[in-house]
Parts: structure tokens; C-alpha cells; sequence
């Protein structure tokens, strides 16, 4: 019968030491480099960061998607100034458009009661000319009530 030996131990050529086969090796993820990194300038050692691989990519990560959302929170606050300023200007639009409609109104109803005075002076002067007095019937104080009647209702 054969005997078994025991494997050799596998070497490995970087910069960690040399593993044996039956000890478990470290997750790749939680591997930190030993590696010295020099200062370029004074050419100091500088320590390696205490932060796994899986950490440094998982804040590059969240940098993007800061980014990202950043991003977008800048054009959700560009679209709500556009609406906002749509807004504001319709609504300025629809004052303006009741003003010029009122004003409109005013003059129709000006208009009219200059048309109403100027044929009641017509009257006045046609009455004079035949030297006798159109009243419809009535005293010569009916038409400024009349006037001030129609400017409580239409005024």
C-alpha cells in the first residue's frame, strides 16, 4: 500500500506571503494590499487606507449616485420654475384680459349714456326752437334721475 504525503505548500509570487493549501485563503473582497505607496514629491511612505476594496468601490458608488441625483433634483427644480413661471404669466395674462374686459364694458356703458345725453340735448334744443317743453309727460327732473338710476346698475 501507498503511502500519502502530504501536499506542498503553493507559493504564490506577489506581495502576500506564501499560503499553504489547507489554510482558507481570505475573501478577495475583504483583501487589503500591503503595498507601500511613495509620496511622489518627498517620497514618503504612505500608509495604506484602512478601507477594504469593497468599501473604496462602495463610495465611488455612492459619489455617482450623488451625482446623479443631484443631477436630477437640479432639473426637477428647473422644471418647477418653468411651470411656476408658466403659471405666473397665465395668470397675469388672464388679469390683463379682465381689466381690457371691464374697461371695455366701461366704455360701452360711457358711450351709451353720452349717446343718451346727446340725443336729450337734441330734444332740449328742438324744444327750445319750437319753444315748447318735451318732457314726455313728465317735469324736466326726470332724466338726471334716470342718468343716476342707470349708473347704479351698470356702474
Amino acid at each position: 500500500m501507498e503511502r500519502h504525503e502530504l501536499p506542498k505548500p503553493l507559493l504564490l509570487k506577489s506581495v502576500l506571503k506564501p499560503l499553504s493549501i489547507d489554510v482558507p485563503t481570505p475573501s478577495p473582497i475583504r483583501v487589503t494590499f500591503a503595498a507601500v505607496a511613495r509620496d511622489a514629491e518627498t517620497g514618503a511612505a504612505v500608509p495604506p487606507s484602512p478601507r477594504t476594496r469593497e468599501q473604496f468601490y462602495l463610495s465611488v458608488q455612492e459619489r455617482r449616485k450623488d451625482k446623479r441625483r443631484a443631477r436630477r433634483m437640479e432639473r426637477i427644480e428647473e422644471i418647477k420654475a418653468e411651470f411656476e413661471a408658466k403659471r405666473v404669466a397665465k395668470l397675469a395674462a388672464e388679469e390683463e384680459k379682465e381689466k381690457k374686459k371691464k374697461e371695455a364694458e366701461e366704455l360701452r356703458i360711457r358711450v351709451a349714456l353720452a349717446e343718451m345725453q346727446r340725443e336729450v340735448e337734441e330734444a332740449r334744443k328742438r324744444a327750445k326752437k319750437f319753444e315748447a317743453i318735451v318732457g314726455f309727460g313728465l317735469d324736466e327732473g326726470w332724466y338726471p334721475s334716470v342718468i343716476e338710476c342707470m349708473r347704479a346698475v351698470y356702474c
